[in-house]
């Protein structure tokens, strides 16, 4: 019977189970497999996925377990950062994220593999639309760690590509104690004072049922549209209101111009478990074609089908081969949530010039995945 050893790059999060869940998607993606293949799977818990804890974890992959590929959750920095190591050692790397800091191909080598959803690409897409239907003044809204991303930039970005007149306020909420939420209630007072045409709000998991009850409350939801990511709605349980909420949602380049096929719902509720399943699914196709040693140079050739689409694991191919969709999320009094595809957005590529220049320019940030704190 053919074996395979996979590494599993697992940070911890107090917003989302996103390392368990994870490994559950993946585990069941292989599952299928173990009729003829003996799977290890050996977990490394990376606590905020920090450079130095992931470092140290592929270490130990590589030397003490000996793995044959290793895998998880890692942001596009960290990915960037060491990627000329992963590049020496030989071995198969195919990492998974949200997306919160825009992929560099300067230092993200060819032979590292990625599956990611690729948010950069949606906030640049929500920040295009915001201004073009609603108005030239879009102010973004974050707690602390929310911010430490690519989302502000993509944001502005999108939003001066929409219109030459956009102008973009800020306000983060004040940094919280430790183990508390932020002061979200704090923003409010600068949404009241600049009156924007809309707000993306980065908010995810405590902080964001407390950023939408008292936007709700204060009655902002009648009068300023609310974009955001999925994350922003994943804690919402009921509505004092009904209140719309739009965020976007990725599909293949050549499946429908709506996607029927693909879900933004089953997506955006399991967006890690989801992201360890079709994770999986590109290992399964891999080792279909030969021995672990080939999983590197399989990888490249490799194409599976999701919620989400067509998708490869090419690093140089992430958001090039993507549609993104407007979503219309309505939060019902009772709980209820309902998700309509309300149209394709005109989005941004890797490839851009003026993202190039940008990914140029020196830059600082949180070196953990989106949500990992």
């Amino acid at each position: 019977m053919n074996s395979v050893s996979i590494g599993l790059l697992l940070p911890n999060s107090t917003v989302t189970p996103m390392g368990k869940d994870f490994e559950k998607g993946l585990k069941k993606a292989l599952h299928d497999l173990q009729d003829s293949w003996e799977i290890e799977i050996i977990p490394e818990f990376i606590a905020e996925g920090s450079r130095d804890k992931a470092d140290q974890a592929i270490n130990k992959c590589l030397s003490y377990h000996d793995v044959d590929v290793v895998s998880g959750i890692l942001s596009n920095k960290v990915i960037g950062a060491l990627s000329d190591k992963m590049e020496k050692s030989n071995k198969a790397f195919l990492f998974s994220n949200m997306g919160e800091y825009v992929p560099d191909m300067n230092l993200i080598s060819p032979s590292v593999y990625l599956n990611s959803t690729n948010v950069w690409q949606h906030v640049w897409a929500l920040g295009n639309w915001g201004v073009k239907e609603f108005g030239p003044k879009g102010m973004f809204v974050s707690g602390l760690y929310d911010a430490g991303y690519s989302f502000a930039m993509m944001l502005q970005m999108g939003m001066k590509a929409g219109s030459d007149q956009a102008t973009m306020p800020f306000a983060v909420a004040p940094v919280p104690s430790p183990g508390a939420a932020a002061d979200v209630a704090a923003v409010f007072q600068h949404i009241e004072t600049f009156a924007p045409d809309f707000v993306f709000a980065a908010f995810c998991g405590d902080e964001a049922a407390l950023f939408l009850e008292e936007y709700i409350k204060r009655g902002y939801h009648k009068r300023i549209p609310l974009l955001g990511l999925p994350l922003l709605i994943q804690p919402f349980t009921g509505a004092a209101e009904e209140c719309v909420v739009y965020s976007a949602f990725t599909a293949a380049a050549e499946d429908q111009a709506e996607p029927d096929s693909a879900r933004p719902e089953d997506f955006a509720d399991k967006q890690f478990f989801n992201l360890g399943y079709e994770s999986g699914l590109l290992l399964k196709e891999a080792l279909k074609k030969g021995e672990p040693k080939k999983i590197k140079n399989s990888l490249a050739e490799v194409t599976i089908r999701s919620s989400r689409g067509s998708l490869s694991a090419l690093a140089g191919k992430q958001g090039s081969a993507s549609r993104i969709f407007l979503i219309k999320n309505t939060l019902g009094i009772n709980g209820e949530l309902s998700r309509e595809v309300q149209g394709e957005l005109e989005t941004i590529f890797i490839d851009d010039p003026k993202l190039k220049e940008i990914l140029a320019l020196p830059s600082s940030g949180w070196f953990n995945p989106y949500p990992a704190v």
